[in-house]
């Protein structure tokens, strides 16, 4: 799998492309037919950057891979010309040119291309839903417990003499929370980042096939 993943991202991007940063990990949604990272048992606690949900995006498009010559063949065919000395136009006519001694049509190689795009799209809903979860269970749980205690250390002030010990305690549990908060809401938004910038790389490649196939192919 790692391979087939390896291929497929040479199809899209040059991994130097993909600009390596701190971040948050892939958020993880089991439900559905395809999971959208590994398991993870803290999934936005670790570091990582966009080149990750590329692999994430580019397996979803390798579970959904449709049979025979498509458009993930018709992009390894523009990839093998690559290196030769062809105009642009020429290179996806003679791409489109191997699509036809198999049978295959510009509109069923623009189909393919926006069954990839409606992947994307599926992900992205799966992204943001597990997202909206982890945003829920780290972000506001944290609000609400600082809320609570922030409470309980009103109370306390009360009796400043008797329960200074117990003061000082929630006053540190208090910034410890709060931090966390922070940390997870920071966490969170690199995640979305992340994801953002791999769709977009995917994203604006395929529409600019997609230009050039209405442009090129008749």
């Amino acid at each position: 799998m790692k391979e087939v993943l390896k291929n497929l991202k040479r199809l899209f991007v040059i991994e130097e492309e993909v600009a390596e940063r701190p971040a948050a990990a892939p958020v993880r949604e089991t439900g559905g037919n395809a999971e959208a990272v590994p398991a993870q048992e803290n999934p936005v606690s670790v570091p990582g950057s966009p080149s990750r949900f590329l692999d994430i995006l580019l397996e979803a498009f390798q579970k959904n891979n449709q049979e025979g010559f498509d458009y993930l063949e018709f992009r390894k065919s523009l990839q093998s010309l690559q290196d030769m000395s062809m105009e642009e136009p020429t290179r996806y006519q003679s791409a489109y040119a191997v699509a036809k001694t198999l049978g295959v049509s510009k509109n069923q190689i623009a189909d393919s291309a926006n069954h990839y795009l409606n992947v994307l799209e599926l992900e992205t809903v799966k992204f943001q839903e597990a997202v909206g979860k982890q945003t829920a269970s780290q972000v506001e749980a944290k609000t609400i417990e600082i809320a609570a205690s922030s409470k309980e250390l009103e109370e306390k002030n009360k009796q400043i003499q008797v329960l200074q010990d117990q003061i000082v305690q929630l006053q540190t549990k208090i910034g410890q929370m709060q931090m966390q908060k922070e940390q997870a809401a920071q966490t969170i938004q690199g995640t979305q980042a992340d994801f953002a910038a791999a769709k977009q790389l995917l994203l604006h490649q395929i529409q600019a096939d997609l230009e050039k196939i209405n442009t090129y192919l008749q």
